[in-house]
């Protein structure tokens, strides 16, 4: 994914309450389901995340022309809310000094707030 470790653990991020869905299967691998449809496995590295993804292989292409691997990788990163610049926040909250923000970052560096679909 090309995210750094300080801008998305996923043990942190999908065991902290926010999904229901995800089953971790060992040390830094994680299972779970986008889209109703679409099979991940997230494998969480020293400094990166790697992925696997299943899209039925009977899936047609999207109205816009995309393929349904570009939309599922594109619902992935969305769900993972990988467009916001976590690092940025991070550090305003560390560098201004505010003592509840700049606590719950030392606990839990890498968190995400995860976009899920409503259930």
């Amino acid at each position: 994914l090309g995210v750094a470790a300080r801008d998305l653990r996923l043990d942190v991020s999908l065991a902290s309450g926010q999904t229901f869905t995800w089953h971790r299967l060992g040390t830094g691998h994680w299972t779970g389901v986008i889209n109703d449809e679409t099979i991940l496995v997230l494998r969480e590295t020293a400094d990166d995340v790697s992925y696997h993804m299943w899209v039925p292989s009977n899936s047609a292409d999207n109205a816009d022309g995309s393929s349904r691997l570009e939309a599922a990788d594109k619902t992935m990163r969305t769900f993972l809310n990988l467009h916001v610049n976590r690092s940025a926040f991070a550090n305003k909250w560390l560098e201004e000094g505010d003592p509840q923000l700049a606590a719950r970052e030392r606990a839990y560096p890498g968190i995400r707030v995860i976009c899920a679909d409503n259930i």
